[in-house]
């Protein structure tokens, strides 16, 4: 991933994408969009099961795609 996607997975999970957006000084529109794009690639329905698939990962956070 690059650009802005990955900043989000370090906003706590209780924020919400207005929160989110304030914090990395997007809309919350683009949070909503950015954070859909990640559930896709790593195959998780919402951002709670993608802070869940994150901390199951050792290293970086980040998850592979599913296949």
């Amino acid at each position: 991933m690059s650009g802005k996607p990955p900043g989000l997975c370090s906003a706590r999970a209780p924020s919400d994408h207005k929160e989110i957006g304030a914090a990395l000084t997007i809309e919350e529109t683009t949070v909503k969009m950015h954070v859909r794009a990640i559930c896709i690639k790593i195959g998780v329905r919402n951002r709670t099961e993608a802070v869940i698939a994150a901390q199951c990962v050792p290293g970086d956070g980040f998850v592979a795609q599913r296949g």
